[in-house]
């Protein structure tokens, strides 16, 4: 059941899922609101269930993290066989993201690790287990993805789109003990204050305020989302991955999809796919509108797989 939400609600939702650490008095001042509205608001997501969660976005990359992806159907499965699989991938420890699909494809696993031997593991082990039971196995390495700001939820046309790159970082890092015990704390509750961050590892706060600036300033921490429940706000997750018929400039595609309001990731992978774009849409006319305006962009497409992301069963947003 769609929540409505007014014109204030949706600017917080924006604005939270721009920068999740964002203060409320900041909030307050730009919404020209009292904090204890801002308080009140921020609340009501929560309780409506719209608001699941705020995290930090973090570069893997930059700890020397390997992203990788899987890709399968269930084949002759009963419901019960189904959440036996989806029940052994959430509890693994290199699954990162899981997620359920309908269209192409039935499930979706993402895996970061430092070494290609773990996700190799993780490969040969569900093959193992559940190989007479699943099919259509692809696998993928990230190369990076691009975040995209979500404008949709407001009505705001001039808004400059905010666009975050992670996967791509040249240099390594060096992180220690203190720093995983913050990144751990605010993982699932990115809007903990220093103090409160400070009590729950016993570190001073002037130590977490200086390890977040420093992690930041090093680009581990690249921002900071939210994890938004879009199904009670009326819109759908569609994942577009296409291989066209000729050579297209990469630039013109990273144009189009910045362009497009309803895009919220565009992943680079080494696979069989020469495009991956993520939509969040009212509906498929929507999906389809921007399937043909692509197509008129570059001149068709040889192939388009595409499924809806009906929910996840397992969100890590730091693997340390």
């Amino acid at each position: 059941m769609d929540v409505k939400l007014g014109n204030i609600d949706k600017k917080l939702l924006y604005e939270l899922s721009t920068n999740s650490r964002i203060s409320k008095k900041e909030l307050s001042s730009r919404f020209r609101i009292s904090i204890q509205t801002v308080s009140r608001k921020i609340d009501y997501l929560i309780k409506q269930g719209i608001l699941v969660n705020t995290h930090p976005i973090i570069d893997h990359s930059r700890l020397g993290f390997i992203g990788y992806r899987i890709y399968f159907n269930f084949f002759g499965t009963t419901p019960r066989e189904e959440v036996e699989i989806l029940e052994w991938l959430k509890n693994h420890r290199f699954v990162s993201v899981l997620a359920q699909a309908i269209g192409s494809v039935d499930v979706v696993v993402m895996s970061w690790v430092r070494e290609k031997e773990s996700f190799f593991s993780l490969v040969k082990e569900l093959k193992e287990r559940f190989r007479d039971r699943i099919s259509n196995i692809e696998t993928f390495s990230y190369v990076r993805t691009h975040h995209f700001s979500r404008d949709y939820l407001v009505d705001d046309r001039n808004i400059l789109r905010k666009r975050i790159v992670t996967g791509d970082a040249k240099e390594r890092i060096k992180i220690d003990d203190v720093d995983v015990k913050i990144l751990e704390c605010i993982k699932e509750n990115a809007r903990k204050t220093t103090k409160e961050i400070s009590f729950e590892i016993g570190e001073p706060v002037t130590t977490v305020a200086y390890r977040l600036k420093r992690m930041e300033r090093e680009k581990l921490i690249v921002g900071y989302g939210a994890n938004i429940d879009i199904g009670k706000l009326g819109f759908e997750y569609y994942k577009l991955n296409i291989i066209f018929n000729k050579p297209v400039e990469y630039e013109k595609l990273l144009s189009f999809s910045y362009e497009i309001r309803n895009s919220v990731y565009v992943d680079e992978t080494i696979g069989k796919y020469d495009f991956e774009l993520n939509v969040e849409v009212r509906n498929r006319e929507e999906v389809d509108n921007i399937i043909n305006n692509l197509k008129e962009l570059v001149g068709g497409f040889r192939r388009l797989d595409i499924f809806q992301v009906k929910g996840y069963n397992k969100l890590s947003y730091f693997s340390a």
